[in-house]
């Protein structure tokens, strides 16, 4: 008697422990793109600014703006999600606080006199905190795609 009702009360409790962390599973699995490499994102950017000098320097000024937009979008093709969320979420920092220190005095007290050099400064002194700042918002939007597709196929 005491096996009859065990049975049902142990395989009840297995059934609810394999659903329960289905939707993990299918979340993890379908993040794969969600791991991002900074090292890996770093070396395409810095190609992606070789090429676009080279193009600059070696073509004559009219076809220039051509010959960078073809190189953008190829740029952009190669990133992956995570990689064009780290990217838009740097630029979009870097001219932000370009802008705020632009109004303001710089991190000497000077006066800024442009933009530029207001990106400059903030890509010298503040770089290493927007790139721990941006990482870190990386997976955000990635586990949350995930999880809409894992609820689309029915796994909840």
């Amino acid at each position: 008697m005491k096996r009859t009702i065990l049975i049902p009360i142990l395989l009840s409790t297995f059934f609810l422990v394999g659903c329960e962390s289905e939707l993990d599973r299918c979340i993890e699995a379908n993040t794969t793109d969600g791991f991002f490499d900074y090292d890996q994102w770093s070396k395409k950017h810095e190609d992606y600014l070789v090429k676009r000098k080279i193009a600059g320097e070696n073509s004559p000024l009219l076809e220039r703006g051509s010959i960078w937009d073809s190189i953008d979008k190829m740029y952009e093709r190669s990133l992956s999600d995570t990689e064009a969320h780290f990217f838009a979420c740097r630029n979009g920092t870097i001219e932000g606080k370009a802008l705020d220190v632009y109004r303001r005095k710089d991190y000497e007290g000077r006066s800024v006199f442009s933009i530029k050099e207001a990106r400059e400064k903030i890509i010298l002194f503040e770089m290493e905190q927007i790139i721990r700042d941006c990482t870190g918002t990386v997976l955000v939007p990635t586990k949350a795609s995930a999880k809409k597709f894992c609820n689309a196929q029915g796994i909840y």
